[in-house]
């Protein structure tokens, strides 16, 4: 049976809180606070989420009494309650083409078409086909073709290793990803903190760990100072442009 992804929306309403009235801020103070501070009232919230048994099962067939909602242990009135169903999907298929499963190639692409021809609704679901072996290769982006997606899968050899750990982050990061509305910039700066940190540790410990090569004296000191120095100025910009690899 194909799954049914449930998704509710539940939107209630914020009770007003009681709070203790805080003292009086200094004259300065609370007028550099009156000219930054926007004060609004909210009314209505809307909560946006799934619901899965313990086997990660999705569950359906649920009403708005279901639910309770609280916000400080105070109970919120449920204004209004929508089950969402038959959302379309997205999906990524890995197929593995290494060399390894060569005898197995053709029941692995079978197995996968008769997948897509049981899962995929033309005009409302897309899928992308991944295959991988010594690297992650894009074959077909998003589509509802059925017919294009099938011809991919079956034009499949097998040859290489196994990345089938690199293939499931590119298809989730770089693939999936761009379904979720980012734009460039936002991906941009995503990327940037992911692999910041340890690009600079590095960065920092081949910088310090040269520097003495500047600082050194006696003999032989000239190719080691110029050595040491090429290091240190050279690894910050070269670890600044492997960013965007």
């Amino acid at each position: 049976m194909k799954p049914l992804a449930v998704c509710l929306i539940l939107a209630c309403f914020a009770a007003p809180g009681r709070a203790q009235a805080p003292t009086k801020p200094p004259a300065a103070a609370a007028d550099a606070d009156a000219q930054t501070r926007y004060v609004l009232d909210v009314f209505r919230v809307n909560l946006l989420f799934t619901v899965t048994d313990r086997r990660g099962r999705f569950v359906s067939g649920l009403t708005e009494n279901d639910f309770q909602v609280f916000e400080g242990k105070t109970p919120q009135k449920i204004v209004s309650f929508t089950a969402e169903g038959n959302l379309p999907l997205r999906l990524a298929i890995l197929v593995d083409s290494s060399n390894s499963i060569r005898e197995r190639l053709r029941f692995i692409q079978e197995s996968a078409i008769e997948f897509i021809n049981s899962v995929l609704r033309p005009g409302q679901d897309r899928a992308a086909v991944i295959s991988f072996d010594t690297a992650p290769e894009l074959q077909v982006d998003l589509t509802d073709n059925i017919e294009r997606l099938t011809r991919v899968i079956r034009n499949l050899r097998a040859g290489g290793g196994t990345s089938m750990y690199d293939a499931i982050y590119f298809a989730a990061r770089d693939r999936l990803g761009q379904e979720e509305g980012r734009d460039k910039l936002s991906a941009v700066r995503e990327a940037a903190v992911t692999r910041l940190r340890p690009i600079l540790m590095t960065s920092v410990a081949t910088v310090f760990g040269h520097l003495p090569l500047t600082l050194v004296t006696g003999p032989g000191a000239h190719a080691r100072n110029s050595i040491g120095l090429v290091l240190v100025a050279a690894v910050p910009w070269f670890s600044i442009g492997f960013l965007k690899v």
